[in-house]
């Protein structure tokens, strides 16, 4: 693969049990891919061994490049993550957080500078009014408002790959579809991780199914969706709500 993220035999062990058991990932250069699987089997931790965030109680092997060479946090690489009330400083105005994202990546050399383009960037996602939200503290926001801060966070430094973890959980529904419109739309290398499938179909090029650390299915998002061939695969598209469908009429029946 000449551009992209490729991840090969990713193995991750903690206290003795493998967690996360030879997973392999291919997400071409500008195209989304969704790791889609139920609380627990392993997408998160993944994402994180990826991103070489596991704490020292991991032990992970594997091979991880992306466009042709090693994968390193920093401006290559933007993550957003699940809980925007964790991952934004309380104590601190949204645009100063903003701005210390670019100053310290020298992306700007004074505090003018990263005003104004801490501005730019919450425009980007989707903010109208950039002027109050970057005076706001994270308190004074809704979740939805939380979550687009972060995003401007996440691709402040115009990273080449980003990792979205569960990045809509915590909003409602018409939230969420904006956000997913936006991730979608930067046109950046995304890897997305997920419980809904409604996510998925949102946003996957390609859809990677995981079950207790394992890739089960994997494919077009079209493919792994629409004729899924994994039993798990097929019990999880069952589970999904449909207005007016008993559970056990869909995907061949599984319940």
């Amino acid at each position: 693969m000449n551009g992209g993220l490729l991840v090969e035999d990713l193995t991750v062990t903690v206290g003795g049990r493998r967690i996360v058991d030879h997973v392999g990932l291919e997400i071409a250069q500008g195209k989304a891919m969704v790791v889609l699987g139920e609380s627990g089997s392993g997408k998160s931790v993944t994402a994180r061994a990826i991103l070489g965030l596991l704490g020292r109680r991991f032990s992970v092997s594997g091979h991880v490049t992306f466009n042709g060479g090693p994968l390193t946090l920093g401006r290559d690489v933007g993550l957003v993550p699940q809980d925007h009330t964790a991952a934004l400083d309380p104590l601190r105005r949204i645009g100063a957080q903003i701005g210390e994202v670019l100053r310290h990546h020298g992306i700007v050399g004074s505090r003018s500078q990263a005003k104004g383009r801490a501005l730019g960037l919450l425009g980007l996602a989707g903010v109208r009014d950039a002027e109050r939200v970057a005076r706001a503290y994270p308190h004074e926001l809704s979740g939805g408002l939380r979550q687009r801060a972060l995003i401007a966070v996440a691709v402040a430094c115009g990273p080449r790959l980003l990792v979205a973890d569960e990045p809509t959980s915590a909003l409602d529904v018409t939230v969420q579809a904006k956000v997913l419109d936006l991730l979608r739309g930067l046109g950046t290398t995304l890897l997305m991780i997920t419980h809904d499938i409604g996510v998925a179909r949102l946003v996957g090029d390609t859809v990677a199914v995981m079950s207790e650390g394992r890739i089960v299915e994997y494919g077009e998002a079209r493919d792994v969706l629409g004729l899924p061939g994994h039993p798990y695969t097929r019990r999880l598209l069952d589970a999904e709500p449909r207005p007016g469908v008993p559970r056990g009429a869909l995907a061949g029946g599984l319940a």
